[in-house]
């Protein structure tokens, strides 16, 4: 099977709460909010994509509709070649879904517990399961707290259960819903390097991962998708994404204790964008420039008689491209 994903013009709208002055100006016509626009994209088996989007672009209804959880409007989804809305029952059992939501989990019963419950749901064997449960934990760091009760548990412990619980029928494909939402920076830092490094590249699974926050899906990325009011604005690598963008590379030149008279003159170089801030003894200037032109603007600022300390390419990160597709809305 060549994608583990593909998704076809997939369209989703909700039905829309009428306002008392809709309701008055338009009694009898149904208004519809779009929370996906003609989506599509494929992903294939053993990646990482990461959804990026600010809050309600779309990212939570996306993977609700391919863990057939909601319905499309139009369109079309496969995932491990299945129809998500004709084979709901066997994709199911294809894919594994984590969700940041604790209420989900039964507080008062210990992790074990909780695990054994939601894997009787896929009918296992209890054999099976207490030897699932036991691999599982003691891969993912779990060991010493899978019997204490779930109340206990720290936001991290819970986040790693959660993953556990998606894991437990070994599904190819895993969804996740904002993770590490709530999580201390270093209890994220460590559920994505497990993430990247144990699930996807040490076990081969397939993962789609929505999240909000730019530097997670930085530091994640095989893929990402930037995902702006329902609509697909990039796809694909890091380096990909950059050629999409057009966000050129720049020049950052690092002078020391310049000539007062210095900075006006460097302002009206060609390719000058703009001062960036530095201490008092070091002005900082950035050149939308190419690199044959680096060493003529520093030749220019020597005669004028500025002691350079450093000239670098200053590549476009992950924020540059997001506000180039999105701005700052």
């Amino acid at each position: 099977m060549e994608h583990a994903i593909r998704v076809i013009g997939l369209t989703k709208k909700f039905l829309k709460q009428k306002s008392n002055a809709e309701y008055f100006l338009q009694p009898f016509q149904k208004l519809y909010v779009t929370a996906l626009d003609n989506v599509s994209f494929d992903l294939p088996h053993g990646e990482l994509l990461c959804l990026l989007g600010e809050n309600g672009a779309g990212k939570s209804t996306l993977i609700k509709t391919l863990c057939s959880l909601i319905w499309p409007t139009s369109g079309y989804a496969f995932v491990n070649g299945f129809n998500v809305t004709r084979n709901d029952v066997q994709h199911r059992r294809q894919i594994g879904y984590v969700i940041c939501d604790e209420r989900s989990f039964y507080w008062r019963l210990s992790g074990r517990r909780n695990l054994q419950f939601f894997a009787s749901l896929y009918k296992l064997p209890t054999e099976r399961i207490n030897r699932r449960i036991d691999e599982l934990v003691e891969w993912i760091g779990l060991s010493e707290a899978i019997d204490q009760r779930f109340k206990g548990y720290s936001s991290g412990m819970r986040q790693k259960l959660a993953i556990v619980r998606g894991l437990m029928h070994d599904p190819d494909i895993i969804f996740m819903d904002e993770p590490s939402k709530s999580l201390d920076p270093n209890a994220a830092h460590n559920l994505q390097e497990l993430i990247k490094y144990e699930i996807v590249a040490k076990h081969g699974k397939t993962v789609l991962l929505a999240t909000h926050n730019l530097q997670e899906a930085e530091a994640l990325n095989h893929r990402i998708i930037l995902l702006h009011k329902g609509k697909i604005q990039a796809f694909g690598t890091m380096p990909e994404i950059l050629t999409q963008s057009k966000c050129d590379s720049t020049y950052v030149i690092k002078l020391t204790n310049p000539h007062p008279d210095l900075p006006a003159k460097i302002v009206a170089l060609p390719g000058y964008l703009r001062q960036r801030p530095e201490t008092n003894s070091i002005l900082a200037f950035e050149f939308n420039m190419m690199p044959h032109n680096a060493s003529e603007i520093i030749r220019q600022v020597v005669e004028w008689d500025g002691s350079v300390v450093s000239c670098y390419a200053q590549v476009p990160t992950l924020q540059d491209i997001y506000r180039t597709f999105i701005g700052d809305s």
